[in-house]
Parts: C-alpha cells; sequence; structure tokens
C-alpha cells in the first residue's frame, strides 16, 4: 500500500512507482490537489475507487472535493461509496455521491433539473426508486454488538464554582430582553451564552480564556469581584467535575483499564494531563497535528496508535471535534469517561461509536461514565441528547435516513432549529432555577432591572 501524503515531489514519486503498490490512500484535500495525477494512475491501472465518509462530497454544486471526485470517477473500472449519513440534510445531497458511483449514467438526471426535482414531494419517491438498487443499508442491531452501560454520575458544584455559575445565569436571565435583532448575531449571541455555561459546569477558569472551540472572547463584563474570582479561581479550588474524573480515571487504571476522556475544551485536557500526572496519559485536539505528513513526530495518529499498543494502563484525552469521527479504539479500550458535552448529538454519537464496534465479543462490557454538574446545563444538555439521540436512531434505521446530522468535515453542528430549541430549553430550566421568586418582590424587581 501507498499513502499519498507529504509534499507535492513526495507524492509524485509514489505516482511514478505505482506499479509497486497494490492500494493507494488519500486524503479528499489531496485528491482535489492531485486530480491529474489520479486520472492518469486510472488510465495506467485497473482501479477500484473506494469513497469512504462519502457525504463529504454530498454538495450539488460549488463543492472542490465534489467536483474533484466526479473528474475521476469515469477513469476508474469499479466504483463505492461508504457513509453512515448520505442524505445529512434534503435529498439533494444524494446527485453528487450516485453520479461518482455511474458517471455515465445520470441515474438522477442532470444537476439543474435535479435541483428541481428535490423541491416537488410527489419526486421524492421516484428519486427513492432510482438510487434504491445502488444503495445496501446495514443497521447497527445487525452488527451484533454487546450491550453497552451508561454510568450517570452526578456531581454538586463546589462553593465557588456555584457562585460563578449563579452569578452568570441571573446575568443571562437579566440580558434576555436585548438579544441581537439580526439572525446571524441572534445566533452567536446564544451560543456563547450557552457555551459559558457548559464552561462554568466543567471548569470556570475557562471563562478567562479565549475559545478557540468555539471562537469565544474571555468572559466580561459587569461585576468586578466575580472577573476577579474567574480570574483566580485555579487558587481556590478544583472544579467538582474534574476532581470526580480524575477519581475515577484512577480507580480505572487501578483496575487494569485502558480509558479515553472526552472533553470539548483544550484547556481541560491540559488540566487533566497535569492531574494525571502519575498515569500514562496521551492527547488529541485540533491543534496537534493530523499525521506525519506534516513533518512532525508528535502528531494524532502516533498518539493513538501508541496508546492502542502500550501494554499498561493508560488514558487518552480527546477532543471530539477532533477525534470523534473515523477511529477505532475498542480494541484498546472499554471505558469511555465524558468529563463535558455539547448539544452536538452528531458529535456525541459519534464518540460513543469509538468503543463500540465490530470485533468486540458479546460478553465484553463497553461502559460509558458521564459526568453531569446537578442543577446545571448539564443536565438540559443530557435531556436534549438523549432526545436527539432517539430521534437520529429512528431516522438511521430508515432505509434512506434523511435529516440526520449535518457534517462537515469533521465539524458536526446541530440545525438552526435544533439551536432554537437547545437555547428555549436552556433558558426555561434557568428559570426554574434562578428565576424571581414571586414571594420575594426585592428580588424580583432587581432581577427585571
Amino acid at each position: 500500500s501507498a499513502r499519498l501524503t507529504g509534499s507535492k515531489i513526495t507524492r509524485q514519486s509514489l505516482y511514478l512507482q505505482s506499479d509497486e503498490h497494490d492500494l493507494f490512500l488519500c486524503t479528499y484535500q489531496t485528491a482535489a490537489n492531485d486530480v491529474d495525477e489520479l486520472i492518469s494512475l486510472c488510465k495506467r491501472h485497473r482501479l477500484f475507487v473506494v469513497i469512504d465518509e462519502s457525504h463529504n462530497i454530498k454538495r450539488l454544486e460549488g463543492g472542490v472535493w465534489s467536483e474533484a471526485m466526479l473528474n475521476i470517477a469515469p477513469h476508474a473500472v469499479r466504483r463505492a461509496i461508504l457513509s453512515g449519513t448520505p442524505v445529512p440534510n434534503d435529498y439533494t445531497d444524494l446527485w453528487t455521491q450516485i453520479t461518482f458511483l455511474w458517471p455515465g449514467k445520470q441515474i438522477l438526471r442532470d444537476r439543474t433539473s435535479y435541483r428541481y426535482r428535490c423541491e416537488d414531494k410527489t419526486e421524492l419517491e421516484v428519486i427513492r426508486r432510482a438510487v434504491r438498487p445502488f444503495f445496501f443499508r446495514v443497521l447497527k442491531p445487525d452488527l451484533g454488538l454487546p450491550a453497552v452501560h451508561f454510568d450517570r454520575q452526578e456531581c454538586d458544584l463546589n462553593l465557588y464554582q456555584a457562585s460563578i455559575y449563579r452569578a452568570l445565569s441571573v446575568k443571562f436571565l437579566r440580558e434576555i430582553d436585548v438579544q441581537p435583532d439580526q439572525q446571524q448575531q441572534l445566533r452567536r449571541w446564544r451560543k456563547a451564552k450557552m457555551v459559558r455555561l457548559i464552561q462554568v459546569a466543567s471548569n470556570p477558569a475557562l471563562l478567562a480564556q479565549y475559545s478557540e472551540e468555539f471562537d469565544i472572547p474571555p468572559f466580561s463584563g459587569e461585576g468586578a469581584s466575580i472577573i476577579q474570582l474567574i480570574g483566580k479561581y485555579s487558587q481556590f479550588e478544583i472544579p467538582a467535575k474534574m476532581k470526580r474524573a480524575t477519581h475515577l480515571l484512577h480507580e480505572l487504571v487501578k483496575g487494569g483499564e485502558k480509558v479515553v476522556v472526552w472533553t470539548s475544551f483544550v484547556h481541560n485536557i491540559k488540566m487533566l494531563e497535569h492531574l494525571l500526572h502519575d498515569i500514562k496519559t496521551f492527547i488529541v485536539y485540533g491543534a496537534v497535528p493530523q499525521d506525519e505528513s506534516e513533518d512532525v513526530e508528535f502528531n494524532r495518529e502516533q498518539q493513538i496508535r501508541e496508546f492502542k499498543e502500550v501494554s499498561r494502563p493508560a488514558v487518552l484525552l480527546a477532543n471530539p471535534a477532533a477525534c470523534a469521527e473515523s477511529i477505532s479504539l475498542h480494541r484498546a479500550c472499554r471505558h469511555a469517561v465524558y468529563l463535558d458535552r455539547t448539544f452536538n448529538c452528531g458529535q456525541y454519537m459519534q464518540s460513543l461509536d469509538r468503543i463500540h464496534r465490530i470485533g468486540l465479543k458479546p460478553n465484553e462490557v463497553v461502559a460509558y461514565h458521564i459526568l453531569i454538574a446537578r442543577d446545571t446545563i448539564d443536565e438540559t444538555i443530557d435531556r436534549r441528547l438523549n432526545e436527539k439521540q432517539a430521534n437520529m436512531l429512528r431516522l438511521l434505521e430508515d432505509e434512506l435516513p434523511v435529516g440526520t446530522f449535518e457534517i462537515e468535515g469533521h465539524q458536526m453542528e446541530p440545525s438552526e432549529d435544533e439551536e432554537t430549541v437547545d437555547f428555549e430549553e436552556t433558558l426555561k430550566d434557568l428559570r426554574k432555577r434562578f428565576g424571581p421568586d414571586p414571594s420575594d418582590d426585592t428580588k424580583r424587581a432587581s432581577l427585571e432591572k
């Protein structure tokens, strides 16, 4: 096999030595950069081209990866696409994938007419019938995987953490009546408010830093005492879930287990790495290079490989955005700890499947340890994720699932409608916990002000 990575010169040498290889592996980005070379490769050999995670070429128009694969398709003697979510949004997502499979036949007709057909509900069944002969669905229940165990652990916020959470929640409720008017600004504003609450429930020290994960600046606002408390928080206490996670991980490692820990925040990864100084740890997040093609020794592929191969118990600290898709950990690891979660159900479901995959024996135990800060947004997220997961599983059992979750490369984001419901549910729970007490007129007047 040959991995088409590295510089253009390195890849050119692999193309020139193609007679020495049976299997060629490359990313979508490489394919888009090397269209001419891959077409030439197809012409020199009888190539079977397989596209994995084919929803990445779903874009009907304007997709660089989509156009690259459509240009390569006619020169392969066989083609296949693999995807768990071939139709993330609507039927327009199918055209490029099906056209790649049989480029000369126009199974779904030309691009322009297909867009109009997708707007006609009477045409959708015609499209389904046209696609059905080319589509084979494997459902998760068909795989014979062992049952999973969900260990839901609730924690009370520590003293200073609870004070910060209450202050931010009350500030949030006061600002509801001054939300931005423009839709884009409104979405960003709501997202920032929810992320702030997730940060405090996880680790208030996160508020003092710019969040690269969600493109949110450090917290600022009225209340000098709260700002000071946030800035010096790490001097006063260890966050409740961080303390629980550290204890749990020591127990699991003591029992001989390897464990993957999921958190959305890089600062949490680094803090846990420090707290687990007596345990062998590996880390994967966005800033860690993908593989050795970037000419560095420390990379995600190396960290994951060493985590799998190390002979003693170990912990992999991972960010779902960087590690939730297309990685198999089940042969080395049976336990996952969730330090924090967001409303992003697609990403959450992908992370669950990293340790629950084909290859497990019927009697093997797979355990998910979900840490939830009591009386916080964690409870709202837990409820919403359960609802979304149930809906997604129903959709995924359809012969041709439509409307599962949006995937753009490694980013899986909730739809705008979902975000609205997430925000409204968060707001409803905040009002239950921190809203004005009808018997306390002074408190109510202060909050309304």
